[in-house]
């Protein structure tokens, strides 16, 4: 082979060669959907919320009434409290 011609075959194979080597996106067949030739739409699954949290505000209790006994006393004012129930 003369040189003109293995240059002319390098060439050749170069220019057939390089759309191979081009960048392009990744179709693999174990994707989502499997093998397709063109441009895939996947549509993500709905996300799961959890079920709403009921908040019960706590049960509000009455005091209960427990009658205590007040001995007999002066009150602030210096005046006499005899005994009593509160």
């Amino acid at each position: 082979m003369t040189r003109f011609t293995l240059r002319s075959a390098l060439l050749a194979t170069t220019l057939l060669a390089l759309p191979l080597l081009a960048p392009s996106p990744a179709r693999a067949w174990w994707g989502p959907g499997g093998w397709h030739p063109g441009p895939v739409w996947v549509v993500p699954r709905p996300v799961r919320l959890p079920p709403p949290l009921l908040v019960v505000p706590a049960p509000v209790y009455r005091p209960i009434y427990r009658p205590i006994w007040v001995p007999p006393h002066f009150d602030r004012y210096g005046y006499w409290v005899p005994g009593h129930w509160r």
